[in-house]
């Protein structure tokens, strides 16, 4: 068997000799998975793999495959097919292999592990989340429980002469709080991650499955109307996973992005700085390079409520004749565009204050994605969540729709807060937002 320095340097010098230029991610994951009922563990999974996905150019046409065996005959197999499949795509002149001489290697820090943390106790702190829920005053069963674990080393290399390699450890812990008393239910989801399984907030977790459960157990009914709405950072992630294409060079160059002509002009309130940031500390997604081996760089997409441009690969940037902002995505579709971590900047002169008076504080959303159509910008989704007054939460509502639309919604921010925090995925670095006149069905 190769060792992955001659893997690597085999398939690129197949595809050189073949008279191409090409890219390939080398991808190495392990993952444990743990999962309670009653008590007891229901899921003990131990996985790991390894893959290396091969990109090809020549003729200006793209071929692409990938082999999960490292011997040679298999290896020589994959350029073979990618060097086919390239013969059936039209040609494209903007998708080159263009990133020449970058070389970065893990840090020492990055690769460190827990391996002295026993498995054992992540069996118990998995058990512990169920258990907790059961003590409490109104017992709550725990449908959904466990503990997750992976790690991930991947390597982006060309034939350009760049070859980078990062290394990163994710640990999250999950609930579900179902709570039954009197022939009602409730029931609330939470989940929390963290570089460090050290870093996991159990106790967050559980108190906030729990809180909010108890919370919709209880709640009233919310009259229909027009109402102001602060999406929680897990909300406010899945609304804007939902809209993605409004940032995504690639949707602008296919047409679909309703924004490609509103480069420079603005697009949101002004009190609205979104950025693009690749190593934000504490974010799940960090890494210096992105999956062409291009330096990942801070970019700025919305400016005090100006679009200033949409994230690029070195496709999407050729085409527009741009810069490369260093966010290509690629799997098994092909080259894409994606965000590291969006952050959106707090607002520290704001005279309003975001938690002013009277609104809605959303913590749950249901079929964000199914409900939502990305290029009008309309949206209808479930909802439960808060009736808040002066930032106090007076009683909780659930089974309500909210209807807007994304893109009106960016240019009626009301107020955006002071200090920023993450959603339960980490990808999301946010102050709270306040959105004005979203429409509610509801008695």
């Amino acid at each position: 068997m190769m060792t992955l320095d001659d893997t690597i340097k085999f398939v690129l010098d197949q595809v050189t000799a073949s008279g191409a230029t090409g890219d390939a991610i080398l991808s190495q994951n392990s993952t444990l998975s743990l999962k309670v009922e009653d008590g007891a563990l229901s899921e003990y999974k131990v996985a790991s793999g390894q893959t290396i996905s091969l990109r090809v150019v020549k003729d200006n046409r793209v071929g692409t495959s990938y082999s999960e065996a490292f011997d040679s005959e298999q290896l020589a197999a994959m350029v073979k097919d990618a060097l086919m499949n390239a013969q059936f795509t039209k040609e494209d002149p903007h998708e080159q292999i263009r990133v020449r001489d970058i070389r970065i290697s893990p840090s020492a820090e990055s690769i460190t592990t827990e391996t002295e943390i026993p498995v054992e106790n992540k069996v118990e702190m998995a058990v512990r989340l169920e258990q907790a829920l059961r003590e409490k005053p109104i017992p709550a069963s725990a449908p959904y429980n466990g503990l997750s674990e992976s790690t991930r080393t991947v390597r982006v290399a060309n034939t350009l002469g760049t070859d980078c390699s990062h290394h990163e450890s994710h640990y999250t812990c999950f609930t579900s709080a179902l709570i039954d008393q009197e022939g009602q239910q409730a029931m609330h989801y939470s989940l929390r991650s963290a570089e460090s399984f050290a870093g996991l907030d159990v106790d967050g977790c559980l108190d906030e499955a729990y809180s909010t459960a108890l919370d919709l157990l209880n709640s009233e009914g919310l009259k229909t109307g027009r109402y102001d709405v602060i999406f929680s950072p897990d909300c406010l992630s899945s609304l804007l996973g939902a809209f993605g294409i409004f940032v995504d060079g690639e949707s602008a160059m296919k047409g679909l992005n309703p924004l490609r002509e509103r480069i420079g002009h603005q697009v949101a309130s002004k009190a609205l700085t979104l950025v693009n940031t690749p190593q934000l500390p504490g974010g799940s997604h960090s890494r210096p390079f992105d999956d062409e081996g291009f330096h990942t760089n801070e970019t700025t997409i919305i400016d005090g409520g100006t679009l200033k441009t949409f994230l690029h690969n070195t496709k999407t940037s050729s085409f527009f004749a741009v810069p490369n902002t260093g966010n290509a995505r690629r799997g098994g579709s092909g080259l894409k565009v994606a965000p590291q971590h969006l952050h959106i900047l707090p607002d520290t002169s704001n005279t309003t204050m975001v938690e002013d008076g009277q609104y809605l504080e959303l913590v749950s959303v249901d079929g964000m994605h199914s409900g939502a159509n990305a290029i009008s910008g309309d949206f209808s989704v479930g909802a439960s969540g808060y009736v808040c007054e002066n930032g106090v939460r007076k009683r909780a509502f659930r089974g309500v729709t909210v209807a807007h639309n994304f893109y009106e919604m960016l240019l009626n921010i009301r107020a955006i807060g002071s200090e920023a925090q993450w959603n339960s995925q980490r990808t999301l670095f946010t102050p709270l937002v306040r959105f004005e006149g979203c429409s509610i069905a509801g008695e």
